[in-house]
């Protein structure tokens, strides 16, 4: 029998994050949760619509088509703004959940107990004329591939950078 172990904390130890705003970013509107499923010859038509030089991924190939419905869906709103020249600045971020397990150097063993993930995150485009998402696939892979090595994760087990960003991208607003 293996014994889990609890001690995550060796790998990310806890940070002072008495500076950090947790309504950050976040608004006072209604949020509403929906599920969507996509089965396997859907996911494979969107595959091959978003391919170009490059294969999407399925996460990639999804993202894409769901980025450019909600394009599509808020560019009423998102061109009104523009003309009024509203002195709201609206920061549309998509965000990924990733597992460090294998990034990390050396991996940590399968008796930890816990997530060992971190987001990546990216401003695609929201020109609606850009239907194919090409763009969009390019910037989430790019994002990704910077969390693939070792150093990576060394940055984020030594301070609070996400936080530190998302703050950031608050006091800018």
């Amino acid at each position: 029998m293996v014994c889990p172990r609890l001690d995550s904390a060796t790998y990310f130890p806890p940070r002072d994050m008495s500076c950090y705003n947790i309504r950050t970013g976040r608004t006072e509107e209604k949020m509403v949760s929906k599920r969507f499923l996509f089965n396997a010859s859907a996911i494979s038509t969107l595959k091959d619509k978003y391919a170009n030089e490059i294969q999407p991924t399925r996460v990639e190939a999804l993202s894409a088509f769901i980025w450019s419905r909600f394009v599509v869906a808020t560019s009423d709103q998102v061109e009104a703004e523009a003309e009024a020249e509203t002195s709201i600045t609206r920061l549309y971020l998509v965000i990924h959940g990733l597992d460090l397990r294998m990034r990390m150097n050396p991996p940590p063993t399968e008796s930890y107990f816990g997530n060992f993930s971190w987001v990546v995150m990216i401003m695609p485009s929201m020109d609606k004329t850009v239907e194919e998402g090409y763009g969009f696939v390019t910037k989430m892979r790019e994002a990704v591939k910077k969390t693939k090595d070792s150093d990576y994760v060394e940055t984020i087990q030594e301070g609070d950078t996400l936080f530190s960003s998302m703050k950031r991208k608050g006091d800018d607003k």
